[in-house]
C-alpha cells in the first residue's frame, strides 16, 4: 500500500514522512530518487540538453535547472527521462513492504497518484514555508517565490481524484504537527492496514 506525501516547497512533507517512519512506515523521497536518476543518465543528457549543463562528466543541476525551467518543452523532454524510472522505483519499494509513503511534491505532476492508495497533503501558509526556506536553504526571497510559483498547482487536483485526502495542516509547532500525523497513524492501526 502506498500512502503518497504531497505538498509545496518547506511545507513540512519530510517531517510528516519522517515521523511516521519511526513509527515502522518505511519511505521513499522522489525528490532524492530523482536526483540519483539524473546522475544515472548522463549520456541521455547531454544528448538532449547538450553540454552545457554537465559538470565532470555529470548532469550538474544546477546548471540544468534555469535551462529547463525557463522552457516548458525542455522541461517536458526532462521529466519523460526521469519519471518512467522513478515509477519503477516506486513499484519495487512498494513490493519490497507492505505500506510505505512516497513523498514528494512532483506526485501530481508526474501522474504518481494513480499508484497511491490514500495521500496526505502537508500544507503550511506561504509566509511560514518562506521563513523555513530562508532560514535552511541557501536560497533568497525572490528564488523561493519562483519556486512557490511553479508549485502553484500542487493539491489543485488530489480531491478530483478517487483516492482518499487527509489535510495536515502544519502552521503552528512540532508538537502540533505530530499530533495530527500520530491521528493518521492510528487510523491506518484501526483499519488493519499495519497489522500482521
Amino acid at each position: 500500500m502506498i500512502i503518497g506525501i504531497i505538498g509545496r516547497s518547506c511545507s513540512g512533507k519530510d517531517c510528516v514522512a519522517d515521523y511516521l517512519e519511526k513509527k515502522g512506515i518505511p519511505s521513499l523521497n522522489c525528490d532524492k530518487e530523482s536526483h540519483d536518476i539524473l546522475s544515472s543518465l548522463s549520456d541521455e543528457i547531454r544528448r538532449t540538453f547538450g553540454d552545457d549543463v554537465m559538470s565532470d562528466g555529470k548532469p550538474d543541476r544546477k546548471k540544468l535547472a534555469p535551462v529547463v525551467f525557463s522552457d516548458e518543452k525542455k522541461l517536458e523532454k526532462l521529466e519523460e527521462l526521469i519519471y518512467p524510472l522513478l515509477i519503477e522505483r516506486i513499484k519495487a519499494f512498494d513490493k519490497a513492504h507492505k505500506v510505505v509513503t512516497v513523498n514528494g511534491a512532483t506526485l501530481e505532476k508526474a501522474n504518481l497518484v494513480k499508484l497511491c492508495k490514500e495521500v496526505i497533503f502537508v500544507y503550511a501558509p506561504l509566509e511560514q514555508r518562506l521563513d523555513r526556506a530562508l532560514k535552511r536553504e541557501n536560497i533568497t526571497k525572490e528564488g523561493f517565490l519562483s519556486r512557490n510559483l511553479n508549485q502553484k498547482d500542487i493539491g489543485l487536483s488530489l480531491f478530483e481524484q478517487d483516492k482518499p485526502v487527509y489535510t495536515i495542516l502544519n502552521d503552528a509547532d512540532e508538537n502540533y504537527l505530530y499530533r495530527q500525523v500520530q491521528s493518521y497513524y492510528d487510523r491506518l492501526c484501526f483499519r488493519g492496514y499495519l497489522n500482521e
